[in-house]
Parts: C-alpha cells; structure tokens; sequence
C-alpha cells in the first residue's frame, strides 16, 4: 500500500486512460500456433471484467499473470513489458508506475484468494494463483523499487534512472572544472592499478577476499612495496568476491548474480583527505556493517544552478565493498 501511495497516486492524473480488458490471463489471452518463429497473441476471451480506466493497468495484470511461477518474477514481467512497447509505446509515466501496479495487482489476488477461503468456497479455480502470487510478492519486497523500476524503463528502451541522460549531459559539458578527488595527481607513480578479477595474480585463494584484514594487507602491502600512495580498482570489472551467496538471485537452479562492479575504488591510509570533485553537500552518511556491505558511507547531492540535482540513488546497489584501509578499534 505505501509503495502505491507513493508511487502511483501522484501520477494518476497522468496516465493515458481507455477500455481495458482487465483479465490477461493464460486462459484468456490467444496465441499464435508453434512454428519456427515466437508465437505472437492474436487475440483475448473473456471480456467480463472489461472497464474504463489507465491503459497501463492492463499491462500490469498481464505482467501479473505472466511472472507466476517463474523463477525470476521481474525478469518475466520486463518481457512483457518489453512485448507490449513494441506495439504500444508506454509514456514514461506509465512505465514508472508499471512496478508498483504489478505489486498492488498481486496483493489484490491474495487479498481475494484469503476472503474466498475464509467464506470456504471450494472452487480451486478460485485459489489456483494464491501461492505463486505470495510468491512473486516475496521476491518483488526484496527488491527496491527503483530497481525494479529502473528494469522495466529499460525493458522499454528508456534510462534505468529518471533525468540520468541530463545529468550525464551536465557532467560532461563541466568536465574541465571538475578537481581531483585527492591531494595528488592520480596518474602519476604514486598510483597503482589493481586487477580484482577472477583472473587476478593480486590474490592466490577466493577465501582471502572475504577476510578484511587479509585482503587489506595484501593490498596496502602492495602499495607500501611499490611507493604507492593510492590504489585504484577498475570500474566495470568482475569481481572475485561477486561468487558469494551474497550476490545471488532467488530462484531457479542457477540463478542469476552481480557479477561485475559498478564503481571505482580509491584506497588510501586513514587520514588521508577525500575531496568532492564539485560543490554539494552532505545528503546522508551511515555504517552499512553488513558482510561485504559499503562500511562507512557519505553521499553528496550535488545542486549545480544550471542543471539537474543529483545524488547516489542508496537503492539501486547493495554489499560493494568500499575502499580504504580497515582500523581496529
């Protein structure tokens, strides 16, 4: 309820609006016969629950029915609303919203599913969805929805992120006054390049990546033989420490799991002093413990005067271990 409250409730009056079928299920939706080709829908039955109301809420009872019984209930949904784009384009209000109507779709079937029970009508058409549907419901609180919101917009072709396309713009047309993160110029032979991928001569067994205090020595021990005053991890590599059940999905034989980091690393002695490359101030800063969580973490917003407001979205990642050397006490 709060996710549709927050979410959908302030978009309402945006949404496109028509007669919806309101009943895309797998009994009701027709499909093309098997070929060499995927079959395509050519049709719908049922037409019992047809109403007035947002043309992207059929979307989401399609989605709702379609992510049943899967093992990866978010990915079956991005399918769906992958298919439906390409014949009916969504306006990008409608696919920020597409999340949590699926969830609320979902809630209303268990919801109907417990009153029918409790009325003890014996129909087990009536029930047939209620454990599948508690389960996608499960799988979908997991996940922050603008993660999940952020899957379906580029199922859709459009950013994962709302107004990142204008903040990357803002980014790169100020790259020349942007400063540097330390006191020292990066490139120069007080840096070195660390390799953290499984391929990585840098560590001799897996088990040492999740030890801290190992890890932080091997590294910082690099560094102190080299003369190195900083470390850096490369951006969009795999990482070693990604072959934890941390980093796995739910569901399936071989579920899918983050493999590849999605930042750069800056590992440096305590003390040493952190810049922001651009004015902002402090949006929040907390202790993420958690085994291979961030630690400790600042995050700026940056509100430049003629450009977009931006910040770190908190949501949309979760256990990437920071850099910096780790200290008792």
């Amino acid at each position: 309820r709060e996710t549709f409250v927050s979410e959908v409730e302030p978009r309402k009056d945006g949404l496109p609006v028509g007669v919806i079928h309101g009943d895309a299920n797998d009994h009701n939706v027709l499909v093309s016969p098997p070929s060499d080709i995927a079959r395509e829908v050519t049709g719908l039955l049922d037409f019992g629950d047809l109403m007035h109301g947002p043309w992207v809420a059929d979307l989401a009872i399609a989605s709702a029915y379609a992510c049943l019984g899967t093992p990866d209930p978010l990915a079956a949904c991005a399918e769906v609303a992958r298919g439906y784009h390409a014949t009916r384009p969504l306006s990008e209000v409608e696919v920020d919203v597409l999340f949590a109507l699926i969830q609320a779709r979902l809630g209303v079937s268990v919801v109907v599913s417990a009153g029918r029970s409790a009325e003890e009508r014996a129909d087990p058409y009536l029930s047939v969805s209620e454990a599948p549907a508690w389960h996608a419901l499960e799988v979908f609180d997991a996940v922050h929805h603008s993660l999940g919101r952020g899957v379906l917009r580029s199922a859709c072709g459009l950013s994962a992120i709302p107004g990142s396309p204008a903040v990357v713009d803002w980014l790169e047309a100020h790259r020349s006054e942007a400063g540097s993160l330390v006191d020292a110029e990066l490139d120069d032979g007080s840096t070195i390049v660390f390799d953290l991928s499984p391929a990585s001569l840098e560590v001799e067994r897996l088990d040492e990546v999740f030890d801290a205090e190992r890890f932080t020595e091997l590294l910082f021990g690099r560094m102190e033989a080299e003369g190195a005053r900083f470390g850096i991890g490369r951006y969009d590599e795999p990482r070693l420490w990604y072959a934890s059940d941390e980093y796995a999905g739910s569901g399936g034989e071989f579920p899918e799991r983050r493999t590849v980091h999605t930042a750069i690393d800056l590992f440096a002695e305590p003390g040493t002093p952190i810049l922001s490359p651009i004015a902002g101030v402090v949006h929040s800063f907390r202790n993420n413990a958690e085994r291979l969580d961030y630690g400790p973490t600042i995050i700026l917003e940056h509100r430049p005067g003629d450009g977009p407001t931006f910040s770190p979205d908190r949501g949309l990642a979760r256990r990437s271990r920071a850099g910096g050397r780790h200290r008792k006490g």
